[in-house]
């Protein structure tokens, strides 16, 4: 959550809803990834926006992470974090969509199910509503 508000406000972008997983290492990349699907307020940010966004985070987690940071050296055990922009309501039609509306259910921050994410990422690419 940290490494989220300093890049937001690092960049001037304002984020409404994010949740993250991993991309792991398999036989065509040696390095794994963190995927950060972010819905902002207003306007879908430029691609340039977006790589600000994902670089100030990447130097917050470094500096707020230890582990992060040994991971990161030299763009060889992590890259940098990728993000992907959600269209407005992506993450409302997607909890809706997973019977999960209400007070009693909020947005994962952290999706360890790679099914899960996976319905994000689609939710995200139709830009549901």
């Amino acid at each position: 959550d940290d490494a989220i508000s300093h890049a937001a406000r690092e960049t001037g972008l304002s984020v409404v809803e994010y949740s993250a997983s991993s991309r792991f290492p398999d036989a065509s990349d040696v390095a794994g990834q963190h995927v950060h699907v972010i819905e902002f307020a207003g306007a879908v940010p430029s691609p340039d926006h977006r790589a600000a966004f994902a670089a100030a985070l990447d130097t917050r987690l470094i500096g707020n992470n230890e582990d992060y940071q040994r991971r990161r050296a030299g763009d060889i055990g992590l890259k940098r974090p990728e993000i992907i922009a959600a269209p407005a309501g992506t993450f409302e039609a997607w909890m809706r969509s997973r019977g999960k509306r209400g007070g009693q259910h909020k947005v994962p921050r952290i999706i360890n199910d790679a099914a899960v994410f996976a319905s994000l990422l689609e939710a995200a690419a139709k830009g549901i509503k």
